[in-house]
């Protein structure tokens, strides 16, 4: 790979985005209804071409929200897609709500609380996997470390963290926690699924609109 290559747009990009805040006022607190509200960039302190370069930059769908209106956006920002590795926020908010609905007493509890399957993986080393672990891509799971010990980007792990969080802890499927947790109350506008690739595929990759991720 020529990391040069790689670099450089990310770099660019960058650039254009701290530009473009550069003048920009204090924030205010406004919030979104069922539609966002307009703004130009100027309106809220933006330098428009430098936002311009960016789309051209990275094409794709994108926007940009600024105390809390709709400042900037290119491509179609209705169309949901698979958002790949950013949905991992998402998941973890899910987990802090599972606490503060008391269905879990802490992010340290123990994932084997739920599945008890763990207490016998590893010589019962991946009993010890809390849900700490798992938002923070350090459970080991399936791996020689102990969990705590080392941090390794495991798609194995985030798969037991969406499991085990959503039939288990909340007891549904992932889009109808999703649903009921966050696009009902934020009245996302677009469609939104946990099957990002249809229903023949396993669950667990988010597909969103641009503009209700945001």
């Amino acid at each position: 790979m020529n990391l040069k290559v790689r670099i450089g747009p990310i770099a660019t990009a960058a650039m254009c985005v701290a530009h473009a805040l550069a003048t920009a006022p204090a924030p205010s607190d406004i919030f979104p209804g069922r539609h966002w509200e307009r703004r130009t960039p100027d309106a809220v302190g933006l330098s428009p071409q430098p936002l311009t370069a960016l789309t051209n930059l990275v094409g794709g769908h994108g926007c940009m929200v600024r105390h809390g209106f709709m400042v900037f956006q290119w491509g179609d920002v209705s169309r949901s897609a698979d958002v790949a590795s950013a949905f991992k926020p998402l998941l973890s908010t899910l987990l802090l709500m599972a606490v503060q609905e008391g269905r879990l007493p802490s992010v340290d509890a123990r994932v084997s609380d739920f599945e008890p399957r763990l207490n016998d993986l590893n010589a019962g080393k991946d009993a010890c996997i809390t849900w700490r672990h798992l938002a923070s891509q350090t459970s080991g799971y399936g791996l020689a470390e102990w969990p705590g010990a080392a941090y390794a980007y495991n798609d194995y792990a985030l798969a037991l963290y969406y499991d085990v969080l959503t039939q288990k802890v909340f007891g549904s499927s992932g889009t109808e926690v999703l649903r009921t947790r966050l696009a009902e109350p934020l009245q996302f506008e677009d469609p939104y699924t946990f099957n990002a690739f249809g229903p023949a595929d396993r669950p667990g990759r988010l597909a969103i609109s641009v503009r209700d991720f945001a």
